[in-house]
């Protein structure tokens, strides 16, 4: 594992204490539970109360490096290594009601591994197949639009995350504090040429620096539809961290914003 690997593991650790001190009360047990496929992973699951109507549309959310030595609600604790991101947000009714009405969501849970980096990427995608699928419903997943998947990761998820998308499963994906500095290849950049991206990153980023998504962009921007691409670049940390973790705190902020979940809802 590389130097700001195991640096973003000490970070996740002073990260999950900032934030979210104050949580409001928990949501219903029916909304915010636990599914579990014995093949791949258990996930927080979270459903609005309209989920006896139309089907709504999936996100999948890829949280980022940490010890993840608990269970799956480890995702939901306002004080724990994740906290800030889409789970705990949730957890605490502090997420956008663009968010919380309009999708279903899941987020799936990388235990005894530090991320999802170092995990094969078809164990993910196996696990969104069986969330789709009938076995999945009979484990208590809750029915979700198949045809309109999206996909949200943090740091070692952003990275994951983009290379999830060469697959084509997800319409639209969010990529907060991405980690890779090498080149895709040739065949993958094509097979991202038509995939929606919205792309956050902070200048002052400590563990992954921004030239990272900046060349990212650019090769999305030159291989594709350039307005299928949107990037935000703060110069300087949204949530005021400091020190070992300054700058890595963009999932939280992209976590928050409700334009996101707008945005994705119209890329159909």
């Amino acid at each position: 594992m590389d130097a700001s690997r195991r640096h973003f593991m000490t970070a996740g650790l002073i990260t999950g204490y900032q934030l979210l001190q104050q949580p409001s009360d928990a949501l219903p047990d029916e909304q915010l539970f636990v599914v579990s496929d014995p093949n791949t992973y258990s996930a927080v699951t979270y459903i609005s109360e309209g989920v006896n109507e139309r089907p709504k549309p999936l996100l999948v959310v890829l949280h980022g490096a940490g010890v993840n030595d608990e269970d799956a609600w480890a995702l939901t604790n306002p004080k724990g290594e994740h906290a800030g991101l889409v789970p705990s947000l949730i957890a605490a009714n502090k997420a956008p009601p663009e968010l919380t009405e309009n999708f279903v969501v899941v987020a799936p849970y990388s235990q005894g591994k530090r991320s999802f980096y170092e995990e094969p990427r078809s164990k993910l995608l196996d696990f969104v197949r069986w969330f789709c699928s009938d076995a999945g419903k009979r484990s208590g997943c809750p029915p979700c639009d198949q045809d309109h998947v999206y996909l949200f990761g943090f740091s070692d998820g952003a990275t994951v995350a983009v290379e999830l998308a060469t697959t084509k499963m997800f319409r639209a994906v969010a990529v907060a504090a991405y980690g890779f500095s090498g080149t895709f290849p040739d065949l993958a950049m094509e097979r991202l040429r038509d995939v929606a991206f919205w792309v956050f990153h902070s200048q002052d980023d400590v563990i992954f620096p921004v030239e990272y998504s900046d060349k990212l962009v650019a090769s999305l921007r030159k291989r594709g539809d350039p307005s299928l691409i949107r990037y935000t670049r703060y110069e300087q940390d949204q949530e005021g961290f400091t020190g070992a973790v300054k700058g890595h705190s963009v999932g939280i902020t992209a976590s928050k914003s409700a334009d996101l979940y707008s945005w994705m809802l119209s890329i159909r």
